[in-house]
């Protein structure tokens, strides 16, 4: 069978997601495992996003923002963000989801730069509330979008030109952009 590591990533964290749960679920390959979990194993879980809104179901349309009317349209709840964040810190959200550029192998995201922080070859968006999501929810999924030369999510690639010795090695907690990584060449 063939299947991209896109693909696998979206079952994999479709998997997470146990029958009655509510999830923090976002964008992208997260959206793709909520819709994929509801029609096969998990079909009470309800999906929260981060402008507030709570879906029993995925939109009906293609959705480029969570703000989009599609997603809008027949969500159970219209809130803030902040109703959704106090949910987690009560303790009702069972998952949540969170991106990043690249993940290394101690589960640490990259959601600042891509390159050389000082000039980096792409910046990214940041953590979107990743932090409070991390903290705040029952259990974790980790997902990425960028696919590894080698299929498999792993560790940023060696340290660029940038690093000097004085540089102390990435540590469990720190940001992969704060070691100064790339992004394996395709």
């Amino acid at each position: 069978m063939n299947y991209t590591p896109r693909e696998l990533m979206v079952v994999c964290a479709a998997r997470q997601i146990r029958d009655g749960e509510k999830v923090f679920v976002g964008m992208r390959l997260p959206l793709l495992a909520f819709a994929l979990a509801k029609l096969t194993h998990a079909p009470n879980c309800i999906g929260l996003f981060e402008n507030g809104l709570a879906r029993a179901t995925p939109a009906a349309e293609l959705l480029y923002t969570m703000g989009d009317l599609p997603n809008v349209t027949g969500a159970l709840w219209a809130t803030h963000t902040v109703t959704l964040l106090g949910l987690m810190a009560a303790g009702e959200v069972q998952l949540g989801f969170i991106g990043g550029a690249e993940i290394d192998r101690y589960g640490n995201l990259n959601t600042s730069a891509i390159g050389d922080w000082q000039r980096p070859t792409v910046r990214l968006p940041g953590s979107g509330g990743g932090a409070d999501i991390a903290s705040l929810a029952q259990r974790l999924c980790p997902t990425t979008g960028v696919a590894c030369a080698n299929a498999s999510i792993s560790s940023p690639a060696p340290a660029t030109a940038t690093q000097t010795s004085k540089d102390p090695p990435a540590q469990p907690g720190a940001r992969a952009s704060d070691s100064h990584a790339e992004v394996p060449p395709r």
